[in-house]
């Protein structure tokens, strides 16, 4: 498999700025139907990592929703920090390159797809530790 040239690095980034940035417009806009005060308990709601008196004042798919976008946007972050230190497109577990096609259709990929296998079927974490029945991925 080939190393990503500066030009595909380049693609990389510029798809997960467009990526970053209909994420924050997603989550803009769900919050757009609040008021300042549900906002507030939003963003209280996120900063405690969730309390049941928040959840209580949005709608349960509101949060959701909110988490996933809250979670892919940490995910490009995360690619994005990975390319400016040089690791951008390397397979976060085998430390392989991720295949440009892999990386086109998802720019915030942080593993290659034999090692997201191994991950979806709970025989490795993302971090390339073993998983552990019983313990929560990542923990060690």
């Amino acid at each position: 498999m080939r190393q990503l040239t500066s030009s595909d690095l380049d693609e990389l980034e510029s798809r997960l700025r467009s990526e970053r940035h209909l994420v924050l417009e997603a989550i803009r806009d769900r919050l757009v139907g609040y008021d300042s005060d549900e906002q507030s308990v939003l963003v209280n709601f996120f900063a405690e990592h969730g309390s049941k008196a928040a959840a209580g004042q949005l709608g349960a798919t509101d949060i959701a929703q909110l988490r996933d976008e809250l979670a892919r946007l940490d995910n490009i972050d995360m690619a994005m920090k990975r390319l400016d230190f040089g690791a951008g497109g390397l397979c976060v577990v085998c430390g392989n390159p991720i295949p440009l096609t892999r990386l086109r259709a998802a720019p915030a990929s942080l593993t290659c797809l034999h090692c997201q296998r191994r991950i979806d079927a709970g025989s490795e974490t993302a971090t390339g530790a073993p998983h552990v029945p019983g313990r929560a991925h990542g923990a060690h």
